[in-house]
């Protein structure tokens, strides 16, 4: 059995991420970070508009795979 995770990154859901991270108690003033940091994201591809970002996490950031094994 394998499991393919070259997705994973980009379909996170944010919302109940935070739920879980508040869940298993980790403390408001981080959430309140995170979520800070995580909202209003938005990107361009070449030549199109500007679009949000309302799925995934950030890709490249330490804290991205600790997230995706949380739930």
């Amino acid at each position: 059995m394998s499991l393919d995770l070259s997705k994973a990154f980009d379909r996170a859901e944010l919302q109940p991420l935070f739920k879980s991270l508040a869940d298993q108690g980790v403390d408001e003033g981080y959430l309140k970070i995170l979520i800070s940091i995580y909202a209003g994201q938005r990107g361009r591809l070449r030549g199109s508009r500007r679009f949000n970002i309302q799925l995934g996490v950030i890709q490249g950031d330490v804290l991205s795979p600790l997230f995706l094994m949380q739930g």
